[in-house]
Parts: C-alpha cells; structure tokens; sequence
C-alpha cells in the first residue's frame, strides 16, 4: 500500500503557521511590561473628619484601662516619588474624650483630670504636636511598611520618637496607619507613676500611654 501522503500546500500551511506561532511565544515571553506607577510626588492635606487618634491608659497591676479620642487640628505631608519626606498635624488636647466609660459611671470625671494639671494641663498647652523628621524603609519590612521618626511636642516638651507605619498611596490620597506607645514621664506627666512615687498600690497607673493613628491626607 502507498504511504500515506498530505498534498504538498497543506504540509507548506503547516509549516508556516508552527513558524508563526513559536515566532508569537518568542515575542511574548521576551516582551516585558513595565510597571505603570504613579509618581505621588506633593503636598498632602490632612482630612481631619477621616483621620482618628486613640489613646489608652493602662493601670500597672490591674485587668484594666481607660480608652477615647483625641482631634487632630491640622496638618499635611510632603511626598517625593512615593515616599514622605517630610509632615506634621497638630492635636487639639482641650478635644481629650473618654470612650469606655458611661456618664453615670465616671466619664465626665475622668475626662476632666486627664484635662487637669495632673494629666495634661489642657488650659495652659491646649494643643500638642508632631513633626516628621525621618522616613525610613527597614530591612526585611512588610511592603508599605516604614520607620517614621519625629519629635512629639506636649506641654511645651519635645522628645523624639520612633513607631512603624502601614503607609498607602492611591491618587491624590494616602493613607497611614501606626500603633505605638510613648512613656509620658517624659513630658513631665507623672501622676500615680511608680517610678517616682511609691505605696501606690493597685491604683498605680503605667508609664506607657498607647496611641492608635489612623490618618487621610490628600492633595
């Protein structure tokens, strides 16, 4: 029996459509596609109704602690090619709420001695702030993650201070997330602080005061 042959134009349309089609693979696989990114490079207002400040009180030796809000004033940060440079908000310390306690159970209270000159002399300094010195991307950090230092002012005090951030750029709008603790003795806030005083008991209050930001800046 003759060996089965294709007619000689359909064996050339074979050849030529596997020519195109690793042709095709060769060029794709070769092609590379560069990142479209947005160059966030400006000024960025804080939007102070979508930006939040939580702070917490802890007691040193009991299951407890105190928890509310803080109002940012202002503010804005610099961005140069996706990366702040520099920034700064104020804190309106007069707006110091109480969130976990009900009126009947001691909220007004609280409210008004953490206002007091034992706490944070709210009268006298009504408003403290941070300044953005330094922002750094640390070895082996998360995507998005930064080392923001700055120097916090409170009371006319102004120390250095040093937290990781979650940071986000969208168009025309970041986002930053942080949570942190400041000692408050260094602002010269030492009531009930077993460091200075002794014979507290269960009612000595720790040195740390925990912060939550949450902060929407845009252009």
């Amino acid at each position: 029996m003759a060996p089965f042959n294709y007619p000689l134009h359909t064996k050339s349309m074979k050849i030529t459509s596997l020519t195109l089609l690793l042709l095709l693979v060769y060029i794709l696989s070769s092609f590379k596609i560069k990142e479209n990114k947005q160059d966030n490079t400006g000024i960025y207002k804080i939007d102070i109704k979508l930006s939040s400040m939580i702070w917490r009180g802890y007691y040193v030796f009991l299951f407890d602690q105190h928890h509310g809000t803080i109002q940012l004033v202002n503010g804005q940060i610099t961005t140069e090619h996706n990366e702040i440079k520099k920034g700064e908000f104020e804190i309106d310390m007069q707006s110091i709420k109480n969130l976990n306690l009900s009126i009947d159970n001691g909220r007004n209270e609280l409210e008004n001695h953490l206002k007091s000159d034992d706490f944070f002399s709210v009268n006298k300094y009504p408003k403290a702030k941070f300044t953005i010195t330094q922002v750094k991307k640390e070895k082996d950090a998360p995507p998005g993650e930064r080392l923001i230092t700055g120097n916090l002012t409170i009371k006319d005090v102004t120390h250095p201070i040093s937290f990781p951030a979650s940071i986000s750029f969208t168009r025309n709008l970041i986002k930053t997330s942080a949570k942190f603790k400041i000692d408050r003795t260094k602002w010269g806030i030492k009531f009930d602080s077993g460091s200075f005083f002794r014979n507290l008991g269960d009612g000595a209050i720790s040195d740390a005061i925990g912060i939550e930001l949450s902060i929407v800046a845009v252009k």
